[in-house]
């Protein structure tokens, strides 16, 4: 009898490995590899902008914040805006001249443990600006503000503008509480900013749009309504294409695609991408921000993602929305995940915690 128990167990435990190991190669993709300034190359928060001819020398730019895992003196540190080019959209750069991040923190800001967030480009009459946030730790909680930084040749970058203050009672009143993942566009000779509310983490979220003609004068935000899919929207973007806004929302667990052809209300595509769930894949425990857009070749999805170890930026491709999947930056992810004993992954260590700002 105890012998029929154990080879039952060891058949179970051949038959989990075998159909754990077929799952983890359908998801051993490889993530970008991009230089960070915590060295770690654990690149996040991407937003991508296209250029159908190159500008100063190459088609797409990216912005992004390094979000390390595991590295001192805290991990919001390391959220600078950085700045990466490429030529193919799959093999990234830093731009000769620069050097990154183009914004980072004073040592008194270090040391009250203050951070950046949030970097979005936009492309506005022959140069680049890029929006962030810069929250400062206070007793009560946290002074937040949007800035702005522009440049002419995304190497050489103005000093800071800060264009929302979330302390202002007339900000407030205008906008919210909160300008959370802020995705821009200037269309029509104005800023359209559509953005997640609610200072609370537990509070209701809506997915809000404003508007302004110079990027410091705003007008009462509206809601967006999101028609047909079930979300809690937390990190977004949006784009325009082909005459659509195409909107990417973050809800806490997967990334969902919204299309409207007025920005105000959308309508439910589909649920583009969720945790593989799989040990060993680098978009195994989660996903974040993402940056969608549409080059010559078709549709390009940039995902932040992270496992247990490192968080990463993941692309996904196709040509068209119903058909992208994620591909490979360089071959195969190199993990021996797949060959590790099963009781190995069982007292795997989690050491993700989600940061609420």
């Amino acid at each position: 009898m105890a012998l029929v128990v154990v080879l039952s167990i060891g058949i179970l435990l051949i038959l989990e490995y075998f159909i754990e190991f077929l799952l983890f190669r359908r998801v051993n993709q490889s993530p970008l590899e991009l230089e960070t300034l915590d060295g770690t190359g654990q690149a996040y928060h991407p937003s991508v902008v296209f250029f159908k001819e190159p500008w100063f020398g190459y088609e797409y730019w990216m912005a992004q914040t390094p979000y390390p895992i595991g590295v001192p003196p805290y991990r919001d540190r390391w959220e600078c805006p950085s700045i990466h080019v490429s030529h193919d959209g799959l093999n990234w750069r830093i731009p000769e001249g620069l050097k990154n991040p183009i914004d980072d923190l004073s040592a008194s800001e270090i040391a009250n443990k203050d951070f950046f967030s949030d970097p979005h480009l936009v492309y506005k009459d022959g140069h680049l600006e890029c929006f962030y946030r810069f929250s400062k730790r206070l007793a009560e909680g946290f002074h937040t503000v949007l800035l702005r930084k522009t440049s002419e040749d995304g190497v050489n970058w103005r000093e800071r503008e800060v264009i929302l203050d979330f302390f202002d009672s007339s900000c407030k009143a205008t906008v919210g509480d909160m300008v959370r993942s802020p995705a821009i566009l200037w269309e029509d000779g104005r800023y359209k900013m559509w953005y997640v509310d609610s200072l609370d983490p537990k509070g209701d979220k809506h997915v809000c749009y404003t508007e302004s003609p110079d990027g410091f004068h705003w007008s009462e935000r509206s809601v967006c309504r999101l028609n047909g899919g079930s979300v809690v929207p937390w990190h977004l973007d949006l784009n325009k294409i082909d005459g659509e806004y195409i909107l990417t929302v973050y809800d806490f667990q997967d990334l969902t695609l919204f299309r409207s052809s007025d920005g105000y209300s959308f309508e439910f595509i589909r649920k583009v991408l969720s945790p593989s769930g799989v040990y060993g894949c680098f978009y195994s425990d989660g996903l974040y921000r993402s940056s969608l857009i549409k080059d010559s070749e078709g549709y390009k999805l940039y995902f932040s993602a992270f496992d247990d170890k490192k968080t990463r930026i993941g692309l996904m491709e196709g040509e068209c929305l119903d058909k992208m999947k994620v591909i490979s930056a360089r071959g195969q992810y190199k993990s021996l995940a797949a060959f590790l004993p099963v009781y190995a992954k069982i007292w795997k260590v989690r050491l993700w915690k989600l940061k609420v700002s």
